[in-house]
């Protein structure tokens, strides 16, 4: 090789500080352009890792409200269980019409366990004396309760026969949380305002007021609370808390069930007694099996002729009571005068309550017929008293779920 060629005046050293640099600088290029795809890889991993754990958070919780859901079905299930229809009856088809043939099969010889419904009433203030005693209480003291399950039948296959357009269930149902509502009214002072607003929980005790209710009025449950998710507990709160609990309390003592002196409220056991009663029964012709046709000695019953059914439960109950009494244990077992008064809220007076709110008709439509029936009847200011605690019952307990309050009302 020939001698390298040095060009006068060029700065060597400079020139091979530079061809270092480039050749360190490509070094480092090379060296990070193996490292990237080992990062993206890592962060990859990574990302992977996260959206693992969150998916698998979201199970769980999925899993969380899943079982809390199955808890309060199974929870719901235990509480309503103890709510047990009664076993059916049969009623045969020559027999129907014939009130003392019916009643005959299907009550026999029982009678009213006044005992209990005596400690039904004797009680029904008492802070210790719970709404599952008083159902047990109610059970055993009228045998009416029964009635409802009665069909018609010539052979083993029937179905329950109701002429509301609903079950027999149903209507049992009905009845027991009309029951319910008198219990609760009754105890208006000691927990009856919660009980007819927010229904009770799991061990049928009384909801309390839900602290914990959102703006939405859905409950937030995830602190742990007695009450059911109710879309609704925001019209129950205010239900409770706007509603005049002492001109409800007033209009039972206008009633005669109960009576304030000195701030002490009393029980009138004898008047509350007959109307548990009403209220066991009220009901019963609603059952098509029960009806009454009207007997041949009787020319006719308000607008029916001899040997027609009476279709409307509410005559037909009314024409027991006045013609086949005996037929009727817890109606027959009363004193006279409380007869009276239970008989008048079956009277048919025309009186339509959705009139009277929504304005939907004049003073004489309204109130004519029922004022025939006072005057004639000679009824006293209690029994008309009595007679809208018997309505306002009624209607609480119109829809078939006895342990969640007056729904119709909240």
């Amino acid at each position: 090789m020939g001698r390298p060629i040095i060009m006068p005046g060029y700065d060597y050293i400079s020139a091979e500080k530079r061809r270092l640099e480039r050749e360190s600088l490509r070094a480092s290029r090379a060296q990070t352009g193996d490292l990237t795809p080992r990062a993206s890889s890592i962060e990859k991993a990574m990302a992977d890792r996260v959206v693992a754990e969150r998916s698998a958070v979201e199970q769980q919780e999925k899993e969380r409200k899943e079982l809390a859901q199955k808890l309060r079905i199974e929870r719901a299930r235990l509480k309503e269980g103890y709510l047990v229809d009664p076993k059916r009856m049969v009623v045969r088809s020559h027999m129907l019409g014939d009130p003392l043939a019916v009643f005959d099969v299907l009550i026999g010889n029982e009678t009213v366990d006044w005992e209990a419904a005596r400690h039904a009433a004797i009680s029904i203030r008492n802070p210790q004396y719970s709404l599952k005693q008083f159902y047990e209480d109610m059970v055993r003291a009228f045998p009416e309760l029964k009635l409802y399950m009665a069909y018609i039948s010539d052979n083993d296959n029937y179905v329950p026969d109701v002429n509301s357009g609903t079950t027999a269930s149903v209507e049992y149902r009905r009845t027991v949380g009309a029951l319910f509502a008198v219990y609760w009214l009754m105890r208006v002072g000691v927990d009856g305002a919660e009980g007819f607003s927010y229904g009770v929980d799991e061990d049928w005790a009384p909801r309390g007021q839900p602290a914990d209710a959102n703006e939405s009025g859905v409950l937030d449950t995830s602190r742990g609370t007695n009450h059911h998710t109710d879309k609704n507990m925001k019209k129950r709160k205010a239900f409770h808390d706007q509603t005049d609990w002492q001109k409800l309390m007033y209009l039972l003592v206008d009633a005669l069930l109960l009576s304030v002196e000195d701030g002490q409220v009393e029980v009138n056991h004898q008047r509350t007694m007959a109307m548990l009663a009403l209220t066991a029964f009220h009901d019963i012709m609603k059952v098509e099996a029960l009806l009454p046709s009207v007997s041949a000695d009787c020319e006719s019953f308000q607008g029916y002729a001899a040997g027609v059914t009476i279709n409307d439960h509410d005559q037909a109950l009314g024409y027991v009571l006045d013609r086949f009494p005996q037929c009727l244990p817890a109606f027959y077992g009363l004193p006279r005068e409380e007869q009276l008064s239970v008989a008048f809220t079956q009277a048919k007076m025309n009186f339509n309550h959705g009139w009277l709110v929504q304005a939907e008709a004049p003073p004489d439509a309204l109130f004519s017929k029922f004022k025939m029936v006072i005057d004639t009847e000679g009824v006293e200011k209690a029994d008309v008293a009595f007679y809208f605690v018997h309505w306002l019952t009624d209607l609480a307990g119109a829809h078939p779920s006895p342990l969640e309050g007056g729904v119709k009302f909240v």
